[in-house]
């Protein structure tokens, strides 16, 4: 079962990617799920770290809300 972790970005820097510590490494632990942006900006969340590959997902400004399908490792903020 995976653990529930909760990263917050209070005002994250436009263009720069966040690998998330706690699920980074494919081999070491589960993705993260269930993405939340609470932000002013879009967020976009990637099942790799380092904001690599072709699959992505946009979360909307201010409660964009992926569901418990969507696994992630990254994010970065436009």
């Amino acid at each position: 079962m995976a653990e529930r972790v909760q990263v917050r970005e209070i005002e994250p820097e436009s263009g720069t990617c966040i690998t998330i510590p706690q699920v980074a490494g494919p081999g070491t632990s589960q993705p993260a799920y269930d993405p939340l942006n609470a932000t002013a900006s879009t967020a976009t969340v990637f099942p790799t770290e380092n904001c690599s590959g072709d699959t992505r997902y946009t979360l909307r400004p201010l409660l964009g809300r992926g569901g418990t399908a969507m696994k992630f490792r990254a994010v970065i903020f436009s």
